[in-house]
């Protein structure tokens, strides 16, 4: 009797496990997501998003806006200080989070894939020694 028992068991756990796997597999539960946020003061961040924290990202890359008037993305690990390649974000200085679209050209330059954004419709795109995109407007 204690052995049919013990049959009962090891398959009800085996179908639960199989069941994860197969949820796991065919969904987008842990499919990285690319987000961007905005904090106060107007800083930009694009990063892929943590699955856990929606307030903190790897491989961040920040907006810098030249006295000029242009707009470049820099990657947060190339800083002069070094820092990790993550952010935490205060959750109260965050004016919005939105995410990128799966085909979007800055999912590729976060990934380190690109290292040059090709240009879409009439943008110039320019870029610098230290990996720094410039977007002219």
């Amino acid at each position: 009797m204690s052995k049919n028992y013990l049959y009962l068991i090891f398959s009800i756990i085996s179908g639960f496990l199989v069941g994860l796997l197969l949820v796991f597999s065919f969904t987008s539960i842990f499919k990285p997501k690319y987000v961007m946020i905005v904090v106060e003061g107007g800083n930009i961040y694009l990063g892929e998003r943590s699955l856990f924290n929606p307030y903190k990202i790897y491989n961040p890359v920040f907006v810098n806006v030249s006295q000029d008037g242009n707009l470049s993305l820099q990657r947060f690990s190339d800083a002069v200080w070094g820092p990790q390649n993550f952010i935490y974000f205060n959750p109260q200085k965050v004016i919005f989070l939105t995410y990128l679209k799966d085909d979007s050209q800055l999912i590729d330059f976060i990934k380190n894939k690109t290292k040059v954004l090709a240009p879409q419709n009439q943008q110039n795109i320019t870029t610098s020694s230290t990996s720094t995109q410039n977007l002219e407007r």
